[in-house]
């Protein structure tokens, strides 16, 4: 082994040992560990014993061997060096030495600091008065949070309360012998037992028990101790990684997976089609898919996650599934996430509010996403099945389809003057509108039929009512070169300017990003109710904002 990589085994070690609880061994793994510190070529045992023996000392304070109760003692001595440290400041302001810190003594111990340069511009600059009784000031208020009674005294007692209060004193048993090196149970590990442990650690260093350890010995144990301290970091995260799990999975109230069962995480964006069924209100914009779960023996544990609202209806063998876990990343409801489950026995459903128990994916190549979905569920995944926009997906198989028809297809309009928000409908949305059974959905507020129908459709439901009227046209150019030798593609696409806003209206849900409309409001009808998102809302005579920029 070179210089250079013995270095860095050793590095390792320091680094290893100097995080507190960074990882917890055995007895006979943080001996090697200290022993492989200390060995050097031709070390004998009696060298390494004697060096070894003065860390058994440090945790021995009264020569009856170590026990807990050694580790008590240790405590409660390191405690009053501390605290002592603490009071020796706190005395050193008692000028009369009557074993009180008064206020006027506190002030003129002060001062001198109060006085200090100051620094500004990079140069240092004398105070002024003001300055200085401004600093004294407030370094009198830290020093008397001491008084505790508030009589404008710090008594003795006082002190020692402060500097218990204050010491950053932190046992780490780590540091000290291993209790599990009592091979006889006495519950002390005395010294024979303890240089039993180092004597096995050496011979495993002098493999040809000659009594000194050669280079290359040295070499060979060096590396082996360090596998095993990496080895023993790697099941000290891996049980911190259960521990987290469980911790989350209580917190999320997440079934457990049978044992029996496959565990099928489907994540999507969202649904290929928009729901003419919203979920609690009318607030947001909720999408659809369909789910056919597959003939099988095998119970099916699912767990659904999405970006968007979702509506998730079930067909086929859903006998299969003994557990289901839905959850939505935006558009929370007060009573949970804003998706809704039909077809699938309710005393199965589990919906989850909280974002970081389930995080919604759309791609299945994320190396760590398996990890994660493992790590939350409390097991290894058995089919992932992802996908941006969804119409169709079967389980556990995972084929998707990301568009088609879809039963309750709402029939699409006819009409000229609301010709281009279906097609916008239809590029947004490739399965179109479609109603579900609000009746037969589980879902953590009732589903129902929209009064006004979210983005799109609500667009178009406004203007066959009358109450909006597209006027003018506008062409939109919209060009994409893949690459600098590729031409511009252009389109163009004829939409109305505006829609003129004709009677009372609630604006439909999810007019953001692509979905905003500009909306001209005469002065005669009153501003709408609900949320224009991105939309521009104009009086129709001045083209001024009817809401202030928010």
């Amino acid at each position: 082994m070179s210089r250079l990589a013995r270095s860095a085994v050793l590095a390792s070690f320091a680094v290893a040992l100097a995080a507190p609880g960074a990882f917890a061994q055995s007895g006979d793994d943080w001996v090697r560990a200290r022993v492989g510190e200390r060995l050097t070529e031709r070390a004998t045992f009696q060298q390494i014993e004697q060096a070894m023996f003065m860390l058994y000392n440090m945790s021995e304070p009264d020569a009856r061997g170590v026990s807990k109760e050694s580790y008590d003692r240790l405590v409660s001595i390191q405690r009053a060096q501390a605290r002592t440290q603490r009071l020796s400041v706190a005395l050193a302001r008692d000028l009369d030495g009557d074993g009180v810190v008064t206020r006027d003594e506190l002030r003129i111990v002060l001062s001198r600091q109060a006085r200090q340069p100051m620094l500004s511009g990079g140069m240092r600059i004398n105070p002024t008065p003001e300055q200085v009784e401004a600093v004294l000031t407030r370094l009198l208020g830290e020093a008397m949070k001491d008084d505790l009674d508030g009589d404008g005294r710090i008594s003795f007692d006082e002190m020692v309360k402060a500097a218990d209060k204050a010491s950053n004193f932190q046992f780490r048993p780590e540091e000290h012998v291993p209790l599990d090196l009592d091979a006889d149970g006495d519950g002390v590990v005395s010294p024979d037992e303890f240089r039993a442990a180092v004597r096995r650690a050496f011979d495993e260093a002098d493999s040809d028990r000659d009594g000194i350890v050669s280079k290359t010995e040295l070499d060979a144990f060096r590396g082996l101790a360090l596998a095993r301290q990496q080895e023993a970091a790697a099941r000290q995260m891996q049980r911190k990684r259960d521990e987290e799990a469980a911790r989350r999975r209580k917190l999320c109230d997440l079934p457990d997976v049978a044992k029996d069962a496959k565990l099928v995480v489907i994540g999507a964006y969202g649904g290929a089609a928009l729901s003419a069924t919203a979920i609690g209100d009318d607030k947001a914009a909720v999408t659809l898919a369909d789910v056919t779960i597959e003939p099988g023996r095998e119970p099916i544990h699912l767990v659904l996650t999405s970006f968007q609202p979702m509506i998730w209806r079930f067909r086929g063998a859903t006998e299969r599934v003994s557990a289901l876990v839905a959850s939505a990343e935006t558009e929370a409801l007060p009573q949970g996430p804003r998706v809704g489950v039909s077809g699938v026995d309710k005393s199965k459903i589990r919906f989850v509010r909280d974002r970081q128990c389930y995080r919604y994916f759309w791609k299945a190549d994320d190396p760590d996403l398996l990890s994660r979905l493992a790590t939350i569920s409390g097991r290894s995944v058995d089919a992932l099945i992802a996908g941006y926009q969804v119409a169709r997906i079967s389980a556990p198989s995972g084929a998707v389809e990301a568009k088609g028809d879809l039963e309750g297809a709402v029939a699409e309009t006819t009409e000229t003057k609301t010709a281009s928000f279906q097609d916008e409908l239809r590029r947004f949305y490739p399965s179109g509108l479609v109603r579900a059974d609000a009746a037969r959905i589980e879902a953590p507020a009732p589903a129902r039929d929209y009064d006004v129908l979210p983005q799109e459709a609500g667009v178009i439901q406004l203007i066959e009512s009358g109450a909006l009227t597209p006027i003018g046209s506008s062409v939109v150019i919209t060009r994409e070169r893949p690459n600098k030798e590729a031409e511009s593609k252009i389109e163009i696409d004829n939409r109305p300017a505006a829609l003129l806003i004709t009677r009372k209206i609630v604006f439909p849900a999810g007019l953001h990003g692509g979905h905003l409309r500009n909306f001209l409001l005469p002065r005669s009808v009153p501003v709408p109710e609900g949320d224009p998102g991105h939309s521009k809302v104009l009086w129709d005579d001045t083209r001024e904002p009817v809401f202030p920029k928010r």
